[in-house]
């Protein structure tokens, strides 16, 4: 399988001047799970159809919702804040539209996503601001090896350490499964940073929030290690062991080959 597309701007990855690999967390971990996905991923960011990337639209609103609330609370505008809420999220989903212009949802449809954006971000919001007394926003750290550069924005950093928000459509339980992408992924922000990191769920379907912890990972460096090898020596491979906890597990076919050549440019 060839990709030959992919580039810093289009999904966090590509290969640098001075021969080390930049990776965006989320590319990153992607790579890790397994190399095939960033075809699916390149795929989806380089779409125009609103409806097949309304996961993608809906977690960028709900991000952007979230920080305008908290900026607007660390400046005392907290009530003015949520007020125009609806205005902010009809703003981001109008750009949203402009980027993603095919397949565009109707009416009720629309009113019921821009429900969904406001009750999620306004929940993340409120449990925020009781719950931390230091609150930074989408702060972005660069990470700078030997043999690759990371880009890290964590949705927050408290006092207590990393938070990131999550969406999910199940209801939340003691026992909800965390999938493996997003254990890894706060396992790369707690070992570069340096602090413990959680994942606040949102469901869709009770309208409730669950605080996180995900399990350890002990060898995050040697892992990138090990890609970064895969990838100088052409080995990269379809991870089929990682297909029962992929997003894209529906798309992608266990018959496609299971080695293929990735080309940066």
């Amino acid at each position: 399988m060839y990709i030959d597309y992919l580039s810093q701007d289009s999904i966090g990855f590509t290969k640098l001047p001075d021969g080390r690999y930049f990776f965006r967390t989320s590319s990153l971990v992607a790579l890790l799970q397994c190399p095939y996905k960033i075809n699916f991923i390149a795929k989806q960011n380089n779409s125009d159809d609103f409806m097949k990337s309304l996961p993608l639209v809906k977690g960028k609103v709900i991000h952007a919702a979230v920080s305008y609330l908290l900026e607007m609370y660390k400046y005392g505008l907290a009530k003015e804040g949520a007020a125009i809420l609806d205005k902010f999220i009809d703003n981001q989903l109008n750009k949203e539209m402009q980027k993603y212009t095919k397949n565009l949802p109707d009416t009720d449809f629309l009113e019921n996503l821009k429900l969904d954006c406001k009750n999620a971000s306004l929940n993340f919001a409120r449990y925020t601001v009781k719950n931390y007394n230091s609150i930074i926003t989408e702060k972005t750290i660069i990470i700078e090896k030997d043999s690759f550069v990371l880009k890290l924005t964590p949705d927050l950093i408290t006092e207590h350490g990393i938070v990131d928000y999550k969406t999910t459509k199940k209801q939340l339980t003691s026992n909800f499964y965390i999938s493996y992408d997003y254990a890894l992924q706060m396992a790369v922000y707690s070992h570069y940073l340096q602090m413990d990191a959680q994942l606040l769920f949102y469901s869709f379907a009770d309208g409730k929030l669950l605080l996180k912890k995900p399990g350890k990972f002990n060898n995050v460096e040697e892992r990138i290690l090990r890609l970064i090898d895969l990838l100088e020596n052409n080995k990269l491979y379809k991870n089929q062991y990682a297909c029962s906890t992929c997003f894209y597990k529906n798309k992608c076919t266990l018959e496609a080959d299971t080695t293929f050549d990735m080309k940066i440019e």
